[in-house]
């Protein structure tokens, strides 16, 4: 499926955090369990095609698509592991 065909479950929210910034919600994405799994298979494909060791999420939209790859069909390959990445004093127990 065409990246394209999952447009519409992306939310446009203006000047979110700031003015200026057109923020992405996923929301609609996440709620729609056959358009998320779509895009899950997406980044599969990608990350099968690539031939990455390793899937680095970014931030908390990131550990949610990831942690859906490596429990997809990633998971089967056991040489991906998902390497969650974000401010350094978001994370609990970080120094």
């Amino acid at each position: 499926m065409p990246a394209a065909d999952l447009f519409p479950y992306l939310r446009d929210v203006p000047d979110f955090p700031q003015p200026g910034i057109m923020f992405k919600d996923i929301t609609p994405l996440l709620a729609d369990p056959k358009a998320f799994g779509r895009a899950v298979d997406g980044m599969c494909e990608g990350i099968k095609a690539s031939g990455a060791q390793n899937i680095i999420a970014i931030e908390s939209r990131g550990f949610i698509l990831a942690a859906g790859a490596q429990a997809g069909e990633i998971a089967a390959s056991d040489t991906q592991r998902v390497l969650p990445v974000g401010i350094r004093h978001r994370f609990t127990g970080n120094a």
